[in-house]
C-alpha cells in the first residue's frame, strides 16, 4: 500500500464498514502506517476535516476525519486482506486531498499523542 490509497473495512466494533485511508508511507522497516477512518458528520464528531460528495467517490455526504481513531497497521496484513477479498479496496484519495487529511491529522485535537509523535517525524515536522 502507499499513503493515499483507501479501504473499505469494518471499523472495530461497528457493523457497518467505514472508509479506511492510509495517511503515511509505510515503514521500510516495520510496513506500519498511519490509516485515518472517515464517518458521517455528526454534533460532537472531530470536525478538524470536514468532507463532502465529491472529495472521494466513496462519500455520499457530509462526512468527518475521525482523527481521534486513527490506527498504525502493518500494511502488509491489510495487503493481504484485500488479496482474500476480506476487505474492499477503493480508488485512492487525491494529492490534494492527502495533503488536507496529513494536515488534519497534525492538527487535529483527538489525534492520539503516539500517532501525532509519529506522523509529526515521519512528516518531518518539529512539535509546537
Amino acid at each position: 500500500m502507499r499513503a493515499g490509497e483507501t479501504v473499505l473495512m469494518p471499523v472495530p466494533g461497528v457493523a457497518v464498514p467505514h472508509l479506511w485511508i492510509l495517511v503515511t508511507e509505510p515503514s521500510q522497516d516495520t510496513n506500519l502506517g498511519v490509516f485515518v477512518s472517515v464517518t458521517s458528520l455528526r454534533g460532537g464528531k472531530d470536525q478538524t476535516v470536514i468532507l463532502r460528495r465529491g472529495d472521494h467517490p466513496y462519500i455520499t455526504k457530509d462526512s468527518v476525519v475521525y482523527f481521534g481513531d486513527a490506527r498504525l497497521w502493518d500494511t502488509t496484513l491489510i495487503d493481504a486482506d484485500l488479496a482474500s477479498g476480506a476487505i474492499q479496496g477503493l480508488e485512492a484519495c487525491s494529492a490534494g486531498l492527502l495533503r488536507l487529511l496529513q494536515s488534519g491529522i497534525l492538527n487535529s485535537p483527538y489525534t492520539p499523542n503516539s500517532i501525532l509523535r509519529l506522523c509529526r517525524s515521519m512528516f518531518g515536522v518539529r512539535a509546537k
